[in-house]
């Protein structure tokens, strides 16, 4: 399961290193950054 998704965050980051970091960041810390935070409220 875990080799699934290291090939599916791959291709992220090929396309976009930042949204990759920071989406892999929310996941790891389940907090989501803050532009989220903005973007929800």
């Amino acid at each position: 399961m875990r080799d699934s998704a290291k090939v599916s965050i791959k291709p992220v980051e090929q396309t976009c290193p930042m949204g990759e970091l920071l989406y892999f960041s929310s996941t790891v810390l389940h907090a989501p950054p803050a532009p989220y935070l903005t973007l929800e409220d």
